[in-house]
């Protein structure tokens, strides 16, 4: 999964599903941090599969996850 890495800055960013969010993310750090200017060193790197990192990820996750059993049980009993 992609990461925005700004060598400059020391700043590697949480993984994204897809390579344009990195880049979005990337274009906003830009803006914010070096006035729309690339910093050297400025790049996309391939960082680890993606797992919730916070309480509310994992949260969320959760639900989805009885959302789905949920959904599965009432499909075989109910169906």
């Amino acid at each position: 999964m992609p990461a925005y890495r700004c060598e400059k800055c020391g700043l590697t960013s949480r993984a994204f599903l897809t390579a344009a969010g990195a880049r979005e993310h990337g274009a906003e750090h830009r803006a914010r941090a070096h006035g729309g200017d690339f910093p050297d060193g400025e790049c996309l790197v391939a960082n680890e599969p993606f797992l919730p990192q916070t309480s509310q990820e994992w949260k969320a996750v959760l639900a989805v996850v009885a959302l789905l059993a949920a959904s599965w049980v009432w499909h075989h009993v109910f169906g």
